[in-house]
């Protein structure tokens, strides 16, 4: 049985594990973070999981190119590609009604951090937060970025893995080895 330390030890190798995503009737989504500084429960955060990744094709390359070349591209017509569509469609529960976000600030601001994508990769990431106390779109290149983003957002959601009591040691540490201490944030799409 590994010691205390030996337990802290191995819980700061994790980047960012996040696991026991749960859907509550109304407090939105429940999960635990474990990062390499610590660990939490993160309850009402997001009505609907907020992470996608997207396949990188020459149709959405070519979407980019029009967007950069257009200044005042239509959020209309932004919305007529079925992955922006996803993007902005959200449910507060899994047994409620979706509804389309038309957003005319978000729509802006998904196209400022569209335009700035590299799309190098077979695909990229994005983080659509979309409850009406909390609306929010990032893009990212990496999922490394996108670990950083959820690290930098959660973070005050956990305590430091050295200020727990044994219990609570001994509950991150189980939920760690659960996840065969593998770096792994749910995601729609596909993974890298």
């Amino acid at each position: 049985m590994a010691t205390r330390q030996e337990k802290i030890n191995k819980l700061k190798s994790l980047k960012l594990c996040i696991t026991g995503l749960t859907a509550t009737y109304d407090m939105g989504l429940e999960f635990s973070i474990l990062t390499n500084e610590g660990a939490g429960q993160c309850l009402g955060e997001v009505g609907s999981w907020p992470i996608n990744c997207i396949s990188i094709d020459d149709n959405l390359k070519s979407l980019q190119d029009s967007i950069l070349k257009n200044e005042d591209y239509p959020h209309s017509e932004l919305l007529c590609h079925e992955w922006v569509k996803n993007l902005f469609t959200y449910s507060s529960t899994p047994w409620s009604e979706e509804f389309l976000v038309e957003d005319d600030e978000l729509l802006g601001q998904f196209i400022q951090e569209f335009k700035g994508l590299k799309l190098k990769d077979a695909c990229f990431y994005a983080f659509a937060r979309l409850e009406n106390w909390h609306r929010e779109i990032k893009l990212f290149d990496t999922y490394s970025e996108l670990e950083d983003y959820l690290i930098f957002i959660w973070k005050e959601n956990t305590s430091d893995y050295e200020s727990m009591d044994d219990d609570s040691l001994d509950y991150y540490f189980g939920l760690a080895e659960d996840e065969e201490w593998a770096n792994i944030v749910p995601m729609y799409g596909k993974s890298e």
